[in-house]
């Protein structure tokens, strides 16, 4: 850990020297701010996206009450970005070939998890961030570079290993899709705010054909969709605005 932390500071360093007219994707320093789950909640908000019920929290009761509060259908997610990974692949309990994560996938919580919450919440623990589980008829991921917007529907909810964490799987069904004008404004909206140029927006579509937000990833990947075909439309728009 410590060698990380020398070369993020090392790195923080030489992007201080770059002059501020130099184009960025993105700047560093607004990314530090931008990317944070609780941030983009309340953003989101003000710009009109649907977002689910949220929680963070590291009460033991109020954790009971949201539980209470949406049927014991919730979900825990990390807060941090941290997924530390080991290489060295094993077989999990459900005969699933992966790799461990030292952070954790998001998860469904059960009310056996309730059982010695407060050991857990002793004074100065850390907090964790719970959402309403929705009922998702798929996911989009939207890569957002300057004015234009690549949607791909990621068609999670055909595999039981990708239903509540679509990153369990690695060949997901996915395709182009286009989002509606009005949520395209939105999102091209809100990244402008917040001054940067590219991201990777995370949505949810409910089985009532609702759009959610969830997050913008704003080192997000994206040449993954594009994997079928013949170079890549995210690259080049990506070239284009740093050489505009």
């Amino acid at each position: 850990m410590l060698a990380t932390a020398e070369i993020k500071s090392t790195l923080k360093g030489f992007f201080s020297l770059i002059p501020e007219s130099c184009k960025w994707i993105n700047n560093p320093y607004l990314e530090e701010k931008i990317d944070n789950k609780i941030y983009q909640h309340q953003c989101a908000v003000k710009h009109g996206f649907k977002v689910p019920q949220t929680l963070v929290t590291n009460n033991a009761s109020k954790v009971k009450e949201f539980f209470k509060k949406n049927n014991g259908k919730i979900i825990i997610k990390q807060l941090s970005d941290i997924s530390l990974i080991d290489e060295s692949p094993y077989v999990n309990k459900d005969g699933i070939k992966d790799v461990e994560y030292k952070g954790f996938y998001t998860s469904a919580v059960t009310s056996s998890d309730l059982n010695n919450l407060e050991e857990y919440f002793c004074p100065g623990s850390a907090p964790v961030l719970l959402q309403e589980k929705l009922e998702k008829k798929s996911e989009l991921r939207v890569t957002v570079v300057g004015d234009r917007l690549f949607s791909y529907r990621i068609y999670s909810q055909e595999n039981d290993y990708s239903k509540v964490d679509f990153r369990h799987v690695d060949n997901l069904r996915t395709e182009k899709c286009q989002l509606s004008d009005e949520i395209s404004t939105k999102l091209i909206k809100m990244i402008k705010v917040w001054n940067i140029s590219f991201a990777a927006v995370d949505l949810v579509e409910t089985v009532s054909e609702e759009l959610f937000f969830l997050e913008a990833n704003v080192v997000g990947n994206w040449l993954w969709l594009e994997k079928e075909q013949d170079g890549s439309e995210i690259a080049k728009a990506i070239a284009d605005l740093l050489t505009q």
